[in-house]
């Protein structure tokens, strides 16, 4: 596997802050729906939940497949950050 099919640790961070921000979505979505009289709104909130999973498998699914770059990973050894 070449590097450019690896991550960077910015990217990884990306993933997990996109992840953790779809969760929290989901869990405000299920939790409304308990609490929202309107039908249409609950139709609508109903609607983003098999969305917000979907987009997360989504980024959970990229994380397995992509192995972390790390910097030993672009670091030779006789340069100055590799000392």
């Amino acid at each position: 596997m070449g590097l450019h099919h690896r991550l960077a640790v910015h990217e990884t961070m990306m993933i997990q802050e996109l992840l953790l921000g779809k969760s929290l979505n989901l869990w405000k979505y299920k939790r409304a729906l308990h609490e929202i009289h309107d039908e249409q709104l609950k139709e609508l909130i109903a609607e983003q939940i098999p969305i917000e999973k979907e987009d997360m498998w989504d980024l959970v699914t990229l994380l397995q497949r992509r192995p972390l770059l790390l910097p030993s990973d672009y670091i030779s050894k006789g340069s100055e950050y590799g000392k």
